[in-house]
């Protein structure tokens, strides 16, 4: 029953230290890197394409009289303006999920001291030393080969391509010139 009591704990501590590491990791590092992917995909399709767009119906011979360029320039400043910052919304989100990892880790953490306090009381022998030797051994590899993953592979993925981005981008424009065209 000792190996038992040693085998749950020793899963137990497994569970709290990865789930510990990836959330730390991701709230520290990853969440940083995807905002910043993002952020230089948009950017990119936004001034490779949205420029193009303007100029074309900058040069348009019958745009003038259609739009009033004062205005169209006054509402994007407007625009420009609202959008500064993060939106409310997601910061929520953010602090969310920051709460629901931190009571998952603390519900493991509850569970682990429960299992080694249940398992003590009964007098079972756990070798407390050899599980943290072996979890600090286990998550040393794992951690390191994680977080290459993360910053070598998954960092660099590309969740969304470009021409979808320019087409979902330009698609917008048309839409709300023509909206505000009417």
């Amino acid at each position: 029953m000792s190996k038992t009591a040693n085998y749950r704990i020793n899963v137990s501590l497994h569970v709290l230290i990865l789930f510990t590491f990836l959330t730390v990791l991701f709230f520290t590092y990853i969440s940083k890197l995807e905002a910043e992917s993002i952020t230089n995909v948009l950017n990119s399709a936004i001034n490779d394409n949205v420029g193009k767009a303007l100029s074309k119906i900058d040069n348009s011979p019958q745009v003038d009289k259609y739009i009033d360029w004062d205005q169209l320039n006054k509402m994007a400043k407007d625009i420009q303006i609202e959008a500064k910052g993060e939106s409310a919304d997601v910061v929520a989100n953010h602090r969310r999920l920051l709460i629901t990892g931190i009571c998952i880790i603390t519900g493991l953490f509850i569970l682990l001291i429960s299992l080694y306090t249940y398992y003590y009381m009964k007098g079972k022998n756990i070798d407390t030393i050899k599980i943290i030797i072996e979890n600090a051994i286990v998550f040393s590899f794992v951690g390191g080969i994680e977080f290459l993953f993360f910053t070598k592979i998954a960092s660099k993925y590309v969740p969304v391509t470009p021409d979808m981005l320019s087409d979902t981008i330009l698609e917008r424009v048309k839409y709300k010139l023509f909206e505000y065209l009417n």
